[in-house]
Parts: structure tokens; sequence; C-alpha cells
């Protein structure tokens, strides 16, 4: 399967502004690396319904196994999380200290958000699986 497909249905899924998204390939690449390595970890737990062993191949812009389609959406999934986890780490270290300083209004809300935002993408795989 290729990064392509991937990629496309991670971007059907993840409902973020595409300028909030990687923007080179070398970034999309990790993305899906680190959405194959999570997707790994969790097969392992689940063999007899995921399979694992899920190989990345950079150069031809591919995995080693052919998904199915709930796989897939999984590995998507573990991409919208990777994302939304960064979003969330960047918005809490940029603004955690200073939000109050800063007059930032409702910092403890939109970080309840981000979390709902997590939360929902793990809940999503949880429930594919």
């Amino acid at each position: 399967m290729d990064y392509d497909v991937i990629y496309e249905k991670f971007l059907d899924l993840c409902g973020y502004d595409y300028a909030e998204l990687p923007q080179t390939d070398a970034l999309r690449y990790h993305l899906i690396n680190n959405g194959v390595d999570l997707y790994n970890q969790k097969a392992k737990k689940y063999e007899s319904r995921l399979q694992g062993n899920i190989i990345c191949d950079d150069d031809t812009e591919s995995i080693n196994k052919k998904l199915t389609s709930t796989e897939l959406m999984i590995l998507a999934y573990f991409m919208c999380k990777i994302i939304a986890t960064t979003k969330y780490t960047e918005f809490t270290s940029l603004y955690g200290v200073v939000a109050s300083e800063m007059g930032l209004k409702d910092y403890k809300a939109q970080c309840t958000a981000r979390e709902s935002t997590i939360s929902y993408y793990e809940k999503q795989i949880n429930n594919l699986v």
C-alpha cells in the first residue's frame, strides 16, 4: 500500500486546516512512520484482530502490507492523534506559563477541547479494533 493512499485517508479523517499539517514529504513520511509504529504496538496487543509488523519504505513510498479498510482507518486515526497531541503540546508549551499574563481567555477550556480531540481519536481507534 502506498503512502498516498494512507495520507489521503488521514486527510479525510483529521479535520485540521491543511496549513497546520506537515508541508514537506519528509515530514509526511515522519508522520506515517510514527503512525505505523503506534499501529504496530496496538497490533501486538490485538494479534487476532490486526495484522502487524508493518514496515515503511520511504524510498518506494509504501508499506509492506495491504491493509483492510478498517486497518487503514486505524492507522489514519493514529496519525490524527499524533497531530492532535502535537498541537496540544505546542499550545500548552507556548501559552501555559504566560496565559494569565497575556490575558488569554479560556485557556483551560481550550486545553480541555484539545484533550477531547485526542480522546476522540483514541476512542475511534479502540472502537475500530
